[in-house]
């Protein structure tokens, strides 16, 4: 919500050693102060926000603080008090170290009011990860789908409070009524006013207001500002004017993720990997993730996060997908006239290709290793049953080649007089 009205949201993922669990929280825009490094990715954060006594004497102790805040924290603990959180690149980063003043981002926690530091500490990783739906080069701060909008927005305030105002005219309209019958007429469903038969009477004053000119206008501002906001591009789908096939709305699904694409490779680049990355590193240092295995050790430990939401596996079906079911389908002529024509392409490839594409674990498909097993039990049966097959109709051939031997049978000699010689 955040980044789609303001353009910067900002996650905070903080270690609860307590509790040996980890937690997150979105900070309001208020609060933040950001700046970039060289590469225009955000490193400094200075969050600016209150804090009640109670929650300084439980995150920080009562050594720590300062006898303001402990007697106020007596008298009414659920008083506040300003504090500003400092989180920047370590100057004095050593890795050999594991202080947390050696560590890559140092943390100061600040007592406003009272001018004194409560806390240094440091992470290991920035733990505010701030995303900014988009930016121009020359800022900082982020814009958003409310910012392309503004002007719309701030017309259709401008309208609604016009067409209420014609809306009560139409409704309730102005009368003009005699001074002398002041306070004497009942203005409601029902009433009934009685009078002498005189020219005081109660004539309603002429209103002409454009009521469905106004509506009109507030609506195409409306459908102005949803076209900001994507809305027709979402409901593209509910909107269609004929029943899709499950092919096309999934087409259509791919449409939309190809077009996110660029919105959603920021969210994944300033919070998602960020976000992982801290997670896993928490976990990794508590022990609550077992020892990697050996193969990733000698592949250089790099880990990549792959994404399961619905919007990643549609872009992965379009971008991986996509080009070998088209060329399937280019090929399904060719193949008809020159079979061998499939000799050219490696599908164990493809398959395992379209299968990841979309979304099939790894523990699904088979490594080469099995795959040269499986393959050759399939040929030792293929084989044994076409022996199988051949005795059957040498059997039909020649029936006495099914029955035991006799012992007085020619070939019971036969076979006789081979043991001897061999012998």
């Amino acid at each position: 919500m955040d980044a789609g009205s303001f353009g910067t949201a900002t996650l905070f993922i903080s270690e609860d050693t307590k509790n040996a669990r980890v937690w997150f929280q979105t900070r309001h825009p208020r609060e933040i102060y950001i700046a970039e490094d060289e590469n225009e990715v955000v490193n400094v954060v200075f969050r600016h926000t209150e804090m009640t006594f109670k929650q300084m004497m439980e995150a920080f102790g009562e050594d720590t603080l300062h006898k303001d805040i402990k007697n106020g924290y007596d008298d009414n603990p659920y008083d506040t008090t300003m504090l500003l959180h400092t989180v920047k690149p370590n100057e004095h980063f050593n890795p050999d170290k594991e202080d947390s003043k050696s560590m890559k981002y140092e943390s100061t926690y600040i007592d406003i009011v009272n001018e004194m530091v409560i806390r240094e500490s440091g992470f290991n990783e920035n733990p505010y990860a701030v995303w900014r739906f988009y930016k121009n080069s020359d800022e900082e701060y982020g814009r958003s789908p409310a910012w392309d909008a503004l002007g719309d927005i701030k017309a259709i305030h401008q309208y609604s409070r016009t067409n209420t105002t014609t809306a009560q005219l139409l409704a309730n309209p102005p009368m003009d009524i005699p001074a002398g019958r002041r306070g004497l007429i009942v203005y409601k469903p029902g009433a009934r006013n009685y009078r002498e038969m005189d020219d005081e009477k109660i004539d309603l004053m002429p209103v002409a207001p454009q009521y469905h000119v106004g509506i009109d206008r507030e609506n195409q501002v409306r459908e102005a500002i949803e076209r900001a906001f994507y809305v027709p591009f979402f409901l593209m789908m509910a909107n269609a004017e004929k029943e899709m096939t499950a092919t096309e709305i999934m087409r259509r699904d791919e449409e939309k993720a190809v077009i996110l694409g660029p919105m959603i490779t920021g969210l994944n680049h300033d919070t998602l990997n960020p976000m992982f990355d801290r997670l896993f590193d928490i976990a990794y240092r508590a022990g609550w993730l077992p020892p990697p295995p050996e193969i990733l050790l000698r592949a250089g430990g790099k880990l990549e996060v792959d994404y399961m939401g619905p919007l990643a596996q549609a872009q992965r079906r379009h971008f991986y997908s996509e080009p070998y079911r088209s060329g399937m389908v280019d090929l399904s002529g060719v193949v008809q006239f020159s079979p061998m024509m499939l000799d050219n392409f490696n599908w164990d490839y493809v398959g395992k290709e379209i299968a990841r594409a979309n979304g099939w674990p790894e523990e699904a498909i088979h490594s080469e290793r099995v795959v040269a097993q499986v393959r050759k039990l399939r040929q030792q049966a293929q084989e044994e049953a076409k022996q199988q097959q051949q005795l059957e109709t040498m059997g039909k051939a020649a029936p006495g080649l099914n029955e035991p031997v006799k012992e007085d049978s020619m070939l019971k000699n036969i076979g006789k007089q081979a043991v001897a010689a061999a012998g």
